[in-house]
């Protein structure tokens, strides 16, 4: 006799565990979209709370599944953290070059944080 949970057989588990299943593929996508959107914004042309924000999310992303660096750098996701930093490189060289020698200079850039002093 079947009871009102369901059929005796079991049907409901199997049920059930395959709605399971099918979450974790679904959460596995979504997970897949999300690091995609995350390396797509890791472009020059975005705004630096943008890239910030990305940063700041993949880095806890590769906390938690440090299995992914190497995905990471085998999607080709390195070249875009290169271009950045190459930006980077320029504007701190600049900087490096308008504090040097130029003690006043040196004491702006401790105030705002750019050195310390």
């Amino acid at each position: 006799m079947e009871s009102e949970s369901g059929p005796p057989n079991g049907g409901d588990l199997l049920s059930i565990m395959m709605g399971v299943l099918k979450e974790d593929v679904i959460d596995m996508d979504g997970l897949a979209v999300e690091f995609s959107k995350l390396v797509s914004t890791l472009r020059t042309d975005e705004p630096e709370d943008v890239i910030v924000s990305a940063c700041q999310k993949l880095i806890a992303f590769f906390h938690q599944r440090p299995d992914q660096k190497l995905v990471f750098v085998t999607q080709h996701g390195l070249l875009p953290l290169m271009e950045l930093l190459e930006v980077m490189c320029s504007v701190l060289q600049v900087l490096n070059l308008i504090v040097q020698d130029n003690t006043d200079s040196q004491e702006n850039a401790c105030l705002v944080g750019f050195r310390s002093s």
